[in-house]
């Protein structure tokens, strides 16, 4: 089930949460990503996401995300309100302040 469809089942009660992985760097290495890039690639992978919501076509030529006239589809109900959503301001969408070990 997508996060636009919960978040249409339960209006204004779900939470997105995102990590850049787990301790084992292996795991991502052996993907060919290089572990030390995780916190930069969520960096630019949040930013996409921001402009995503607006349901707006996104195009992005980063660092490490290439995407022509991408979209979310459905849109998230929140998200396509009206721009002034606090889905997209950046404070909706922020790191934790603690990491579970």
């Amino acid at each position: 089930m997508s996060q636009a469809v919960i978040a249409a089942l339960a209006p204004g009660r779900l939470i997105f949460g995102a990590g850049i992985g787990g301790e084992d760097r292996h795991e991502v290495a052996i993907c060919g990503v290089d572990p030390a890039t995780r916190g930069k690639r969520m960096d630019e992978c949040l930013a996409i996401v921001r402009q995503l919501l607006s349901g707006k076509p996104v195009t992005c030529h980063g660092t490490f995300v290439d995407l022509d006239e991408a979209v979310i589809a459905p849109t998230p109900p929140r998200a396509a309100q009206n721009s002034t959503s606090s889905l997209s301001h950046p404070t909706t969408i922020r790191p934790s302040p603690t990491r579970l070990r």
